[in-house]
């Protein structure tokens, strides 16, 4: 009986540690995707920027 304690307290920690290290996984994901995202939205911006200005520069045809 004590033995078998024994086996499920050392499943428990093993588990424990797993759960803690998928969470830091999760934790550096997440801050991984929100500094992707920032990236693509500042792209983005930086497009539709460039996008206005080519249109604000481009010369309208002859027959206008």
């Amino acid at each position: 009986m004590e033995s078998r304690l024994n086996d499920l307290e050392m499943r428990i920690a093993y588990q424990d540690q797993i759960i803690e290290d998928l969470n830091k996984v999760v934790i550096e994901l997440r801050r991984e995707v929100e500094r992707l995202n920032r990236r693509v939205e500042e792209s983005e911006n930086q497009e539709d920027a460039l996008n206005l200005k080519d249109l604000a520069q481009e010369v309208p045809p002859p027959h206008y």
